[in-house]
């Protein structure tokens, strides 16, 4: 190999190493995020379930007294609802992100390049 080979073959691992490294640390700022992010969800998760099955409890008996504060308590308690199946969507959208997130550690650029040289219509050097 000539010196321009080597120079060039050194540069593109330099590269190669720096598209890792980024990767890598772009995913573990992500999880460390993501904690922080599922620990809230999971906080408001609590307060939203226990609101909920009280407003369900408050509800079921304002049916059997009839007074003119029913559909106020029936329009909390589908909000209260409505904010609780959203925290369950958060904690969906967060666990799939959390996958992208561990695709980003384990990003491995060498290998990338060489599936997109398998797959493309790419010849070689003819």
């Amino acid at each position: 190999m000539t010196t321009f080979g080597n120079k060039f073959n050194r540069s593109i691992r330099r590269f190669g190493a720096k598209l890792d490294k980024g990767a890598h640390r772009l995913g573990v700022k992500t999880h460390s995020v993501l904690n922080r992010l599922d620990k809230g969800i999971g906080k408001g998760d609590v307060i939203l379930r226990k609101a909920d099955n009280t407003m369900k409890r408050i509800s079921t008996m304002a049916d059997l007294v009839p007074t003119p504060l029913n559909p106020l308590i029936k329009s909390v308690g589908v909000g209260l609802h409505t904010a609780h199946e959203l925290s369950k969507n958060a904690k969906k959208a967060s666990s799939s992100a959390r996958g992208h997130a561990s695709d980003l550690e384990k990003f491995n650029s060498r290998k990338y390049a060489e599936e997109a040289l398998d797959n493309s219509t790419y010849d070689g050097f003819a």
